[in-house]
């Protein structure tokens, strides 16, 4: 009865096709589905097998996202696609940025807890104004211009941020530079005015620069009013490491804050701290 199960087969190709009409190459970027000859996809789309996966094109007019060309950031329309970019690619400022234009939560906050920022971000001495978070119904982990930082080789640097306004009913892990930095580098940074509040009794691990550091904080500074319930700093609200000079400090620490000072009025209920609330 071989016949019978390749006639069934060939009924419901045809019927198939009849459906939904054959393969478009339109839909993909070239190839013929071949074995030799595998169809090319994005990798926005989807994996399969016979697809060889061809890089999406690049967000940004200039750069290829490498460390000897990072991806060129111009506009507060360039920042906001960071988040929809590479989170392993390399980044470099390239004027100063005002984002008053984002209301509310229409930023696109830059890494996540589950999907964190590995890459580096070079700020080259220039200012980011206006960064705004504001909800009142907000519940969730990394708030932050970057909301999440893990990689040992992860880097953010040269960068000052001016008049944050970060402010939900609440949250854990927020700051105005990092929600929550697990591992990698911030340096040469500053949080100059703003205010960084998550006031309700979930309200934890909230400071001017860095909400959770378990990574390096060198050479920076914040200047903000800070408010939440547990663990509030005006730098780093929750520290798992060393308060330490530079020339004190192993390749291997961790959770290192380093040359670094905060002023401003920091509010809370348990653990709270002028530089870390709590380490």
């Amino acid at each position: 009865m071989e016949w019978r199960r390749q006639f069934a087969a060939a009924m419901t190709l045809w019927a198939l096709v009849a459906a939904f009409g054959p393969p478009a190459q339109a839909q993909y970027g070239g190839g013929t589905g071949a074995l030799e000859d595998p169809y090319e996809h994005d990798t926005a789309g989807p994996r399969a097998i016979g697809l060889r996966i061809r890089p999406k094109p690049p967000q940004f007019d200039h750069g290829s996202g490498t460390i000897k060309d990072p991806y060129q950031i111009y506009t507060a329309e360039d920042l906001n696609r960071v988040a929809r970019e590479s989170m392993v690619a390399h980044y470099k400022l390239m004027a100063d940025i005002d984002l008053s234009v984002f209301k509310g939560t229409d930023f696109n906050i830059i890494g996540s807890p589950d999907w964190p920022f590995r890459g580096t971000f070079d700020g080259n001495g220039h200012t980011i104004s206006n960064f705004t978070f504001d909800t009142s119904t907000w519940r969730d982990n990394g708030i932050g211009l970057f909301g999440a930082v893990s990689n040992p080789n992860a880097e953010i640097k040269d960068l000052r941020l001016v008049d944050p306004n970060v402010c939900l009913e609440a949250g854990f892990y927020v700051g105005a530079f990092v929600g929550s930095l697990t591992e990698g580098t911030i340096r040469d940074c500053r949080v100059e005015g703003g205010r960084i509040i998550a006031a309700s009794a979930f309200g934890e691990n909230v400071g001017g620069l860095v909400g959770f550091n378990a990574g390096r904080i060198i050479n920076c500074h914040a200047s903000c009013i800070v408010t939440a319930n547990r663990q509030v700093g005006g730098l780093v609200g929750m520290n798992c490491g060393t308060l330490a000079r530079w020339d004190d400090i192993e390749d291997t620490d961790s959770g290192v804050i380093t040359d670094c000072s905060a002023t401003g009025d920091v509010n809370g209920n348990t653990y709270v701290g002028g530089l870390a609330g709590y380490n």
